[in-house]
């Protein structure tokens, strides 16, 4: 099957490219050679409905996408599965090929069909390849340069892999910015050998791996999430002592999604004890300090919000959202911990349904929930 499509130049010609594109295949890992290390069963949990402030706020559309993991009452075991594969080139955010180029399913963690379509070229054409000859874990995944994914969905594979068999490289993303920084803070704190090699994947580019090894089924994003995943960063933060702020703010300030009202707001809380956050500003041991001895923590839904794994269990979380937000990550992450956990939804300042601009909250029903 071709495609033909229109590539537009820049505003002095246009050109018009033809640009074949081959379907992409996608197979199961169960259908191709590999080796299953280990099953290990990720244990069952409760799901308790949310407590949602102005959930009339939501539009139906909305709630539906939420529907699976808010209505869920409790999660029934679900099963891991670790295993190698041998020959297969990396491309994208951790898509994974076998040499005849087929997509392994399990590493099509949403990413779209012109991401597969592109991934597959660069995977055809793309020359040199690097070729790495030890057995690493691959820790790639869609949106792994987000602080959330990163911390909760891909460092904790590295012990459940380590735990089932032997790991001698680490494959993980190649980011710049503060990310790089959290992402190498984080696995020196994780890796307990502490000299593993660490091979940092481009997006754009390819790398084919002798062996590899896959963490699979641990997470669904927005509809899943092993409590295995949470406990591992337990595990990891053990060892670090919490400072003595127990009421947080978690600011967002200049981001899209925003308090249009944050000044108020903010002003409110300090005066009520709160110490205002910036996590984008704070390497990633501080973050984890400064949140682990929280006891309430307000803050608007974010990459920063998802410092509260590290709280304990009992701490109130208080999420601030945009009624457009379709969100369940940061309820997983209390549910699991055991949080007092409340949802404040809000209105956008200009009644679009992005979930990526400034809404409002009342201050006093902030201040009413503390």
């Amino acid at each position: 099957m071709v495609a033909t499509r229109l590539l537009v130049g820049n505003s002095h010609f246009l050109k018009l490219k033809a640009l074949w594109v081959e379907m992409v295949e996608i197979v199961d890992i169960r259908h191709i050679h590999h080796v299953n290390v280990a099953v290990v069963e990720s244990p069952q949990f409760l799901a308790p409905h949310p407590h949602v402030v102005n959930i009339d706020f939501i539009p139906q559309d909305i709630r539906d996408a939420m529907r699976g993991a808010w209505d869920a009452d409790h999660f029934a075991p679900r099963l891991i599965s670790i295993d190698k594969v041998f020959d297969v080139f990396v491309t994208a955010e951790g898509l994974v090929f076998t040499s005849d180029h087929r997509i392994i399913a399990q590493t099509v963690t949403q990413h779209s069909i012109s991401e597969q379509e592109n991934a597959l070229g660069l995977v055809k054409s793309f020359s040199p390849v690097v070729l790495i000859d030890t057995s690493c874990v691959l820790m790639r995944k869609r949106g792994d340069n987000n602080y959330g994914h990163w911390l909760v969905e891909v460092l904790p594979k590295l012990a459940l892999a380590r735990s089932q068999c032997h790991v001698s490289g680490l494959a993980i993303p190649a980011i710049k910015g503060p990310m790089q920084s959290v992402i190498h803070d984080s696995l020196t704190l994780a890796d307990k050998i502490g000299t593993t090699p660490r091979f940092e994947l481009e997006a754009n580019k390819v790398t084919f791996f002798k062996e590899l090894i896959l963490v699979s089924g641990a997470t669904e994003h927005g509809s899943y999430m092993s409590p295995l995943m949470v406990r591992e960063i337990d595990h990891m933060t053990a060892n670090i002592e919490g400072i003595d702020m127990r009421r947080l703010f978690v600011s967002r300030r200049g981001a899209g999604r925003n308090l249009a009202n944050q000044d108020v707001i903010e002003r409110d809380l300090v005066r009520n004890g709160f110490f205002v956050m910036h996590p984008g500003e704070m390497n990633f041991i501080s973050q984890v300090k400064a949140f682990k001895n929280a006891e309430i923590i307000v803050g608007v839904m974010g990459a920063g919000m998802t410092n509260i794994v590290f709280a304990n269990s009992g701490a109130k979380v208080i999420n601030l959202s945009p009624a457009t937000m379709p969100d369940t990550f940061f309820y997983f992450l209390s549910i699991i911990k055991r949080h007092d956990y409340i949802e404040l939804r809000g209105q956008n300042l200009n009644n679009t349904t992005s979930w990526d601009e400034q809404f409002t909250i009342d201050s006093n029903l902030i201040n009413s929930k503390i």
